[in-house]
């Protein structure tokens, strides 16, 4: 019974290696374009935009921060999903 318990798992640990298992992360135009939806912001008015990476209560995560006429923008974002987990303002 062990033997076929280490089989299955070797097999399906197999199978996601030769299949791509590994999630897909967003672009970096992406997030940029999520972002500036979410604050109803023209991308041609951004200035001093960044994105970095990071893990967040084990969820990995893109922070843009970027200036729109004298207003600093912070978004947290998963990188897979999209999904906006934080901002300011």
């Amino acid at each position: 019974m062990k033997k076929l318990i280490c089989l299955i798992v070797l097999a399906a640990m197999a199978l996601c290696l030769f299949c791509g298992c590994k999630e897909k992360h967003l672009s970096q135009d992406e997030v940029y374009e999520i972002v500036f939806k979410a604050a109803g912001v023209d991308a041609a008015a951004v200035t001093n935009e960044s994105i970095s990476t990071s893990v967040v209560d084990g969820v990995s995560t893109y922070t843009v921060t970027f200036t729109v006429v004298g207003t600093n923008y912070t978004y947290v974002l998963d990188t897979v999903t999209g999904e906006i987990i934080s901002h300011t303002p």
